[in-house]
């Protein structure tokens, strides 16, 4: 955007000023943020605001809107001051606003205001390992008191078909019967789901041209993803605390990745239906994404083929994201 001298003061502003007359009274605090942040993107550096305008409410919010920015100096440390409690909710967009590659559009991320002691207990526990869920016992059948101990009645179990060798999924392990799993958690380990606004839960579209079989994640086996996970190809790229083989740093660490509320640089929530299709292929779900395809048939662009040997089908998938969900 073009600059100008504002008058005598040696000061240059962009020559389109913003103004804010209707912030605080047709344009709501939100809105108000948005087109603040267009506008600083776009090169604007002046707003027009004064205490008159909706009874003081403007100059408020645009103070609000302006304290999320504070850009790095060399050789000075630069201080960033803001009161979140100053508003009624506790969960916060944010957005990335120095070009970091392709993606760039696609870098946001959630900012919470939480207690000392619930802080406390989240970092304490951040730094345990990724035990994930245990698997809950066998219920024990009661054997007669009287005469020959008698088997429990065998129960049905549905297995997924085994690929046939140099077949798509081959020398993959299949997934046995899903356990039921039970969650142990202690103390604050992360932001209350059911309690962020609406506003704060990404509403990105999921893309047409990339399917996933839903039906397949309620029936997904935990134990099984485990073994993909942390015996396959993932050990190249992320690390997960508890686990020796994961000690990668080159893609994001999945040590309590069941806690966090988003994925893909917080453009999708972190539940199952997208996590599998991410899985299944992250250059689909996000341009520009360095992580490689691993859905059986997928386009990789990283290896400019399509994904055989070595790839997940849509059940493996749902073992790994049952995996993924019990790391809290």
């Amino acid at each position: 955007m073009e600059q100008r001298h504002l008058g005598r003061t040696g000061l240059r502003v962009s020559r389109i000023g913003l103004g804010t007359l209707t912030w605080g009274r047709d344009t709501d605090e939100h809105d108000a943020a948005d087109l603040l942040k267009t506008f600083w993107e776009a090169g604007g550096t002046l707003v027009d605001t004064a205490d008159v305008y909706a009874e003081g409410e403007s100059e408020e919010i645009t103070g609000r809107a302006l304290a999320g920015k504070r850009d790095l100096i060399a050789n000075r440390t630069n201080y960033l001051w803001f009161t979140p409690d100053s508003v009624t909710e506790n969960a916060f967009n944010g957005a990335c606003v120095e070009f970091c590659g392709d993606s760039h559009a696609n870098m946001r991320f959630k900012t919470f205001t939480v207690t000392p002691a619930d802080f406390d207990s989240w970092v304490a526990h951040q730094l345990t390992p990724g035990a994930g869920t245990e698997v809950a016992a066998a219920p024990v059948t009661p054997q007669p008191t009287t005469g020959t101990a008698v088997a429990p009645p065998a129960q049905a179990q549905t297995q997924p078909a085994t690929p046939a060798a140099n077949q798509p999924g081959a020398n993959v392990p299949a997934s046995p019967a899903p356990a039921a799993p039970m969650v142990q958690q202690a103390g604050f380990i992360a932001f209350p789901r059911d309690k962020m606004p609406e506003h704060t839960i990404p509403q990105t579209p999921l893309p047409a041209n990339l399917t996933f079989d839903d039906n397949l994640l309620p029936s997904g086996n935990a134990e099984n993803g485990k073994k993909l996970v942390t015996t396959g190809a993932c050990i190249a790229c992320h690390s997960l605390r508890g686990v020796p083989m994961m000690q990668a740093r080159v893609g994001p660490n999945l040590t309590h990745l069941g806690t966090r509320t988003t994925i893909a640089g917080a453009i999708y929530p972190n539940d199952p239906r997208h996590l599998a299709r991410w899985i299944k292929n992250p250059a689909v779900m996000k341009p520009g994404a360095k992580m490689n395809s691993f859905g059986v048939g997928q386009y990789d662009p990283i290896i400019k083929s399509a994904v055989k040997v070595g790839g997940f089908t849509d059940q493996q998938i749902a073992d790994i994201v049952a995996y993924l969900g019990t790391l809290k």
